[in-house]
This record gives structure tokens, C-alpha cells and sequence, in this order.
């Protein structure tokens, strides 16, 4: 009995390891494709090698004075108008002229505590009645000097809103890098809706339209992101994680969504249908004063709109913000979800400053804080090739 126990064991060996070992070889497979899956290990720098016999051959150490004659073989595509290498740098070359290395394919920035090299940079905040911008101090979210305003001009053009971009630049004498918000989904510079601008904005690259008007360097991004970004590194959201939701209420009703500090871009969740109207019909500043509301009645608006959001998404935070979250107080009885519900320390300056704070992140003059964004990557028009001067 013993030995054909021991027979029959023997025999089942192989197919057993088979089994096991595919088991391995599956899971090793999934832990490859999602690195998500692998298990966390330690991180311990590598050793060097020891020879199994003392009288072993070491490898002949290179001497540093001795640099490698070896070239450097670009791996640039040529032909792709985004992609464009570096220049190299000569003895006459200072590093502030060496313009920025940018991955023409990142899609997230992650933000760091790095310190700048270029702390100051112009905001310009587009909104459907205003435009607005300032110099932004990108290390402490201050601004420099007082903001300068314009009205929207009525059609909002592309000609039109930029003669007004390249007005607020001249007004600070500005020859540096910009950053600027649109009220619009944008994608690598380009506008993609066109809710409250002139619906010739669909598919105009802004970002080039505004470098042409001004001759400098642009970054542009959908506006309520940019207001998040400067909430989540300087706000209400400095030091908060999980799911966080930041709602400008104005001309309509933006948002920016965070998710551990990430941002997800352009989520434009002002268009969501409540009882078959967008949300901003409903619960937009501009709402409120167009048809007389008091403060109460319109903040049941807004907390019907918020309760969409709660069941959506789930939220640890939510951000009140826009020009309105300075009167917070007048309609928060109204307000009454379970999630916790703030509102925005920067009022209206959380668009400039987010501006310009996105800016400095992403053409690598300041890498930021703690989130991470997303602007897309510089345009054709080779915004990521200009140096960017001192302001």
C-alpha cells in the first residue's frame, strides 16, 4: 500500500507542478500587465556583484576625466510637428536659455515642492462677462500687482477675446510665459465646446491664436481646473485627499474633479441634466440674478445640483467657488447634503493664480505641490520652444 501510494504520488508530481507553475506563470502575467497587482516590496539600491573566486577579473574602471566619444542619436521624430528636440547647449549658452524639455505626449503633470526658477508668471482668467489677469508669484499664490480687467467682448471671437488677451499683456509690459484659462473643454491648446463664447471657438488651437496676438509663450486650460488647481495647492483644499469636487458658480457652473490630489480634466460637470435643463440654467450665478432670486430659493437649487453630485461620485469634499462664495453664509442653510461642503478661499482669484501655477508646472519652470494636472501638450505652433524670458 505504502509503495503504490508512493508510485502513484510520484506519477502526479509533474502534472501537479504543471498546474502550480501555471498558476505562477498567470498570475506573474497579470502582475506585468498591471503593475497595480505586483506585490510592494522595499526598495533596496543594488549591490555590487562579488566574484565567486577571489582571483576573478574585476572590470577595468572607466576614468571620469575620459568622457564617452560614443554620439548621441536622437530618437526625435522629425516629421511629428509636436515633437521637437531639444537644442543643445554651447559654453555661450546659460541654462535659463535652454528652453524647457517637455514630453510632447504627457498627459498629467505630477506636481512637486521643487523649487522655481521662474516664480513670477502672468494669469489671465477668460470668463463669460469678464477677463481678467494678474502676476502670479507661482511659489506662494500671490499675486504681484492688481489685477487688471476687461469686459468679454460681445460676440466672444477668437479676434476678439484675443485683442483683449494681448491688452491685459501689454497693460503689465509682459514678454514672459502666460498662463490662461478658457471657459471650454480644451485639449492640447485646442477649444473643443463653446458654451458661453462664440461657437466660432470650436476647434481653434487658442493657444497659437494668443501667442500670434502677444508674442509669448501661452499655456491654456479650461478655466474651473485651473480654479481647482489653485484651491488644492493654496485653498480651502490644501491638505485634502479622496474624492474632491470644486464648483464655480458664475456665468455658469464649472467643476474640477480630484481624486487623490489627480485631477481629472475637463469634466465640465455644469452640463449635467437636472429635470431637463443644464445645471447652470439652474443654479449659475448668473441664473440667480437674472431672474430675481432670493438667496434662499437659489440655494435650493444649488443643493439639488450638489445632491447630483453626492450620488455621482461620492465625494469626501466639495468646494464652493466663484465670485458668489464670498456671500457663502447668505445661502448655506439651503444647502443640506451629506457631504462636507466649504467654501473657496481665493474667490476670484483662483483662476489667474491656477493659471499661472499650471503654466509654471508644465513648461517645467516650477514643478507644483502635491496634485496632478493635465493641459495637454504644447500646440505646432512651438510654444515649448521659446525660451521663456525674465518677466
Amino acid at each position: 500500500m505504502i509503495w503504490f501510494l508512493t508510485v502513484a504520488g510520484l506519477w502526479r508530481a509533474p502534472a501537479l507542478g504543471r498546474i502550480l507553475g501555471g498558476k505562477w506563470r498567470w498570475h506573474a502575467k497579470l502582475e506585468e500587465d498591471d503593475p497595480a497587482r505586483a506585490p510592494l516590496a522595499t526598495h533596496r539600491p543594488e549591490e555590487p556583484a562579488v566574484p565567486d573566486h577571489p582571483d576573478q577579473a574585476q572590470p577595468a574602471a572607466v576614468p571620469e576625466s575620459e568622457p564617452s566619444t560614443e554620439p548621441i542619436v536622437s530618437t526625435v521624430n522629425e516629421s511629428d510637428p509636436v515633437a521637437r528636440p531639444v537644442p543643445e547647449a554651447d559654453d555661450e549658452q546659460s541654462p535659463q536659455d535652454v528652453p524647457a524639455a517637455v514630453d510632447p505626449d504627457l498627459e498629467r503633470i505630477l506636481l512637486t515642492t521643487a523649487p522655481p526658477s521662474e516664480p513670477v508668471v502672468l494669469g489671465i482668467d477668460i470668463g463669460g462677462t469678464g477677463i481678467k489677469g494678474a502676476p502670479v508669484n507661482v511659489t506662494t499664490g500671490a499675486l504681484t500687482a492688481d489685477r487688471f480687467r476687461l469686459a468679454t467682448p460681445q460676440p466672444a471671437t477668437p479676434e476678439a477675446i484675443a485683442a483683449a488677451v494681448a491688452e491685459i499683456v501689454r497693460h503689465f509690459e509682459w514678454t514672459g510665459l502666460v498662463g490662461c484659462t478658457f471657459p471650454a473643454v480644451v485639449k492640447r491648446g485646442v477649444v473643443c465646446t463653446a458654451a458661453n463664447v462664440d461657437p466660432s471657438w470650436i476647434g481653434v488651437d487658442g493657444q497659437t491664436v494668443f501667442e500670434r496676438a502677444t508674442g509669448c509663450p501661452f499655456v491654456v486650460l479650461n478655466d474651473a481646473d485651473a480654479a481647482g488647481i489653485a484651491e488644492m495647492e493654496f485653498g480651502a483644499g490644501a491638505d485634502e485627499y479622496g474624492v474632491v469636487i470644486v464648483v464655480t458658480l458664475g456665468t455658469g457652473i464649472g467643476s474640477a474633479l480630484f481624486v487623490d490630489r489627480r485631477l481629472v480634466p475637463n469634466t465640465e460637470l455644469g452640463h449635467l441634466e437636472i429635470r431637463g435643463k443644464d445645471a447652470e440654467r439652474r443654479a449659475s450665478e448668473r441664473t440667480r440674478e437674472r431672474k430675481g432670486w432670493g438667496w434662499r430659493r437659489w440655494g435650493s437649487h444649488v443643493n439639488e445640483y450638489l445632491q447630483v453630485l453626492e450620488r455621482l461620485f461620492s465625494p469626501d469634499l466639495i468646494i464652493i467657488g466663484g465670485g458668489v462664495s464670498r456671500k457663502w453664509e447668505k445661502f448655506v442653510a439651503s444647502v443640506t447634503v451629506e457631504t462636507r461642503v466649504v467654501p473657496a478661499t481665493l474667490l476670484n482669484d483662483a483662476g489667474i493664480v491656477g493659471a499661472a501655477r499650471a503654466a509654471s508646472a508644465f513648461l517645467g519652470s516650477h514643478p507644483v505641490g502635491s496634485a496632478t494636472l493635465a493641459v495637454g501638450a504644447p500646440s505646432a505652433s512651438g510654444s515649448a520652444d521659446h525660451t521663456v524670458p525674465q518677466p
